[in-house]
């Protein structure tokens, strides 16, 4: 008795072992799986919209988006969660043919809409139109360009979930539809392809203004999207150059003036896509005016001085030099505005202001200096200087007569 109880409990714990180590190894497996796998298939068999989600750090983010067609009410794709299994280049679905072929569940696939050969010349017009409204015998059709991304970045074991749901559920919406007209996939990049109308990306980027000696980055503010998947694909942006005056040259902020830049953006799943900005580079700093000190404060009555003389302004960042104007206020409150005429006669005895005025050419703003002058009347001769100059002009003249006897 003895015995066969030892050699029940040796086999009870042989099996518990054994039953360990499997689920460990399944537990193992799974989660590298899950772990390796970078992209997660999200198919809305209601909108018609597959949705792709990263797993970028801990979290799944959406990331592009495709219109599908799922089955009919009569043959429907059926909902769950599987995973990628293999693959075909091309493959003969029961006598139709199929671009880029991923299998996730049996006999459901992803695949491009059907061929009657395998020629890319001979798709089904009217099942591609359908894309974005069930069609299907049961798989998920894609365009072409779509399938062959499914294809070519979804490994075994990518995840795939089919459910039904509103369109709150598609995160980055429904792309717009391209229309085929001809035996040919429009979004079939293949070269010499005669109905080709994938979209360009498109590059979200203005125009703008930017201080004097700010740092600036030549792609902040700058995004650019894949159209055809409603897919940020900014990553593929490049300056292909930067112009000032008509030459190429290299974005300086130190150096005032616009600079036209022009991107592009693009990838292997979009045409390539352009824009062009203009860059002001502006200073909107204070104005600085100086050389008003060497206008004489004090001045005489009817003195006609120029008023502008050796007043200059400029920007205090850039040194850029601005134009100055002065406003003379009289001693009754008349005003005059010195430009070009720069010269001022001042008729009347008493205090003047002169308010010099210097106008930021990018900002607006005016920035002023004032100088008060004192004009008082010429000063009088004394009386014995008047006597002493009325006997000179006698003796001169007396020296000037003959003398008598000769």
């Amino acid at each position: 008795m003895e015995t066969t109880k030892g050699t029940k409990r040796i086999a009870a714990l042989l099996l518990s072992l054994l039953i360990a180590v499997t689920m460990s190894f399944s537990f193992t497996g799974e989660k590298a799986q899950a772990k390796g796998s970078t992209y997660w298939l999200k198919v809305n068999k209601r909108t018609c919209v597959v949705t792709v989600y990263k797993h970028v750090g801990r979290k799944w983010k959406a990331v592009r988006a495709m219109r599908c067609s799922v089955g009919k009410s009569s043959t429907p794709t059926p909902s769950g969660t599987y995973r990628v299994k293999s693959k075909w280049r091309w493959l003969n679905m029961k006598g139709c043919w199929g671009q880029y072929v991923s299998q996730f569940n049996g006999d459901y696939l992803f695949h491009s809409c059907w061929y009657y050969a395998r020629n890319k010349a001979k798709q089904n017009i009217t099942e591609y139109n359908k894309l974005g409204r069930p069609a299907s015998h049961g798989c998920v059709r894609l365009a072409v360009i779509d399938a062959k991304w499914v294809y070519k970045h979804c490994k075994a074991g990518t995840k795939v979930t089919i459910f039904s749901g509103s369109s709150r559920k598609d995160k980055l919406g429904k792309p717009a539809k391209i229309t085929s007209h001809s035996g040919w996939d429009p979004t079939d990049p293949t070269k010499g392809n005669p109905n080709f109308k994938l979209r360009r990306a498109r590059i979200r980027a203005a125009s703008k203004k930017v201080e004097y000696g700010s740092k600036y980055k030549l792609y902040s503010g700058v995004k650019a999207v894949n159209p055809n998947a409603n897919e940020n694909i900014s990553s593929s942006l490049k300056v292909l150059w930067i112009k000032r005056s008509g030459r190429k040259t290299s974005m300086n902020t130190k150096r005032l003036g616009t600079y036209t830049i022009k991107y592009q953006a693009g990838t292997a799943y979009c045409r390539k896509g352009y824009k062009t900005i203009k860059v002001q580079i502006i200073d909107s700093s204070a104005a600085d005016i100086s050389g008003t000190t060497a206008v004489q404060t004090t001045q005489e009555q009817n003195a006609s001085v120029d008023l502008l003389r050796g007043v200059t302004a400029k920007l205090v960042k850039s040194g850029k030099k601005i134009a100055v104007t002065a406003e003379v206020t009289a001693p009754n409150k008349e005003t005059t505005t010195l430009t070009a005429d720069r010269t001022f006669s001042f008729t009347d005895e008493g205090t003047y202001t002169i308010t010099y005025k210097a106008k930021n050419p990018y900002s607006g703003r005016i920035y002023t200096k004032v100088v008060k002058i004192t004009v008082s009347a010429p000063a009088a001769a004394d009386d014995g200087e008047a006597a002493g100059q009325g006997a000179g002009g006698s003796t001169s003249q007396n020296t000037d007569a003959p003398a008598s006897g000769m």
